[in-house]
């Protein structure tokens, strides 16, 4: 009976952790998500920030910045470079530049003074959204300037705090998660893009729009659920249109290939390697997106993970 009741507090005590955990994930770490992404950078490029440093007599907290910022700005120029490319590729495929000139020009002549305004708030709303965008990568950037200045008197200071020491094991699980994750990702993307690329090509896609389209197509799949049909479905539709009804139904294969490509392939790369069941992964992301929006996709997985963890070390160990 003592037994019974034990393992109905420890229940209990387990249900209150994943509601809290719940708590933190949804109203604290957004909060507090700019001084994460200072610590997920800062913490794994400290030893190389440190060799740096102590070779040229730079302050590691000039080294971050400027590695930092060479990042960032790394990551907006691909990311702008391909958007540019994508879209005007897609342009071209859709429509001729005559046709797209003639679009333009009968839209913007049918804008009438009550679309006008509309079209001002919406700018502004999209203003606001990058500013706050702006401030958030401006404060991570301050962020891991300061915190790699002091980086290695915290790691002193840790090494002798037994709740940081726990810290430190969860967060070392969620590294290996991190990369774990990062990996399955790669493989995924590469996996897609190539049959993406092959699908294209049957179609009678040049190659270079071919290869562009497929690895467009593997990158937006990172999108939970609706990324391989932002560029499929168009594609397929368009098909549709223009009368190649093969071509149409070969795309819309690929689509169902693609996704049933993920959600298979997914599960196995991240659970057996992380020690849980694909199916809870699986289920851990689905959860997660429906819950968290599109950072359930990483947020979903953290959270199985920690109460995994938790409850192994609380109660297993202590039953």
């Amino acid at each position: 009976m003592r037994s019974f009741w034990n393992e109905k507090k420890e229940m209990c005590y387990f249900v209150l952790f994943l509601i809290a955990l719940y708590g933190a994930f949804r109203y604290v770490l957004p909060l507090f998500l700019p001084f994460v992404l200072a610590f997920c950078v800062v913490a794994p490029s400290d030893p190389l920030v440190s060799r740096i440093s102590q070779k040229t007599h730079v302050p590691k907290g000039v080294v971050t910045g400027l590695l930092a910022a060479v990042l960032f700005t790394g990551i907006t120029l691909i990311v702008t470079f391909l958007i540019y490319l994508s879209c005007n590729e897609i342009g071209n495929y859709v429509f001729s530049k005559q046709e797209l000139l003639y679009h333009f020009k009968t839209y913007f002549s049918n804008l009438s003074k009550d679309l006008i305004p509309n079209a001002m708030n919406e700018s502004i709303g999209y203003v606001q959204k990058a500013i706050r965008i702006f401030i958030f990568f401006i404060i991570s950037w301050i962020s891991m300037v300061l915190l790699s200045k002091d980086f290695s008197q915290l790691k002193k200071w840790g090494n002798h705090n037994q709740y940081v020491i726990y810290a430190k094991n969860e967060v070392r699980q969620l590294g290996l998660f991190i990369k774990t994750f990062a990996f399955a990702q790669f493989v995924i993307i590469l996996g897609i893009s190539a049959i993406c690329f092959v699908g294209f090509v049957i179609c009678g896609f040049p190659l270079a729009r071919a290869l562009l389209f497929g690895l467009l197509t593997g990158i937006l799949d990172a999108l939970p659920f609706l990324g391989t049909g932002l560029v499929l479905i168009p594609v397929a539709i368009w098909q549709l249109l223009i009368g190649n009804y093969s071509q149409t139904i070969l795309v819309l294969l690929l689509f169902l290939l693609s996704v049933v490509f993920r959600e298979l392939l997914e599960p196995r790369l991240i659970g057996d390697k992380m020690g849980l069941w694909p199916v809870a992964m699986l289920m851990s992301v689905y959860v997660g997106v429906e819950v968290f929006g599109g950072l359930g996709v990483i947020y979903g997985p953290i959270y199985i993970i920690i109460a995994t963890d938790f409850y192994r070390h609380a109660f297993t160990k202590s039953g």
